[in-house]
């Protein structure tokens, strides 16, 4: 396991650095008015940084007592739901509307991976896509599809 882990950071290290090269070809702005080279060099550094942690902790731990989830018995049949519930969402994105999306997915993942019950399922989906609806619709001012419920 610790074999994957390090392979995997240090693709990962060369996928920020990557990032990182071709975002300080872009002009930079400022955080109060960034522009187009702003977001991949944040985002490239902050990959950077945490693969930096996943090689130190790989480098330094010796075995990892339990196998991933997704080897277990079951497992794979929970990674393909999963895959599909992402791209059946993804297909109806705009007709279903921002939040029925959002409650979809947050429905079967609490329910399916987290093992959580129907009332706790139901009022974090819920409160979840409601929330995240009205920060970006209206504090961030990002437009939304709004599905076939709310035209």
């Amino acid at each position: 396991m610790a074999r994957r882990e390090l392979a995997s950071s240090i693709v990962l290290i060369a996928l920020a650095c990557g990032t990182l090269w071709l975002a300080s070809d872009l002009p930079l702005g400022s955080l109060s008015s960034p522009q187009t080279g702003f977001f991949p060099l944040i985002l490239g550094a902050l990959l950077l940084i945490l693969s930096i942690i996943l090689l130190g902790e790989s480098l330094t731990r010796e075995k990892r007592q339990a196998l991933p989830s997704w080897t277990t018995v079951g497992g794979w049949r929970t990674l393909l739901l999963t895959g599909g519930i992402l791209f059946a969402v993804a297909v109806l994105f705009e007709l279903i509307g921002y939040i029925a999306a959002v409650a979809i997915i947050m429905l079967f993942l609490l329910r399916t991976i987290g093992k959580r019950k129907w009332p706790v399922v139901l009022l974090i989906s819920g409160a979840s896509a409601l929330g995240f609806f009205l920060v970006f619709s209206y504090l961030l001012k990002i437009p939304l599809p709004q599905g076939i419920w709310m035209r």
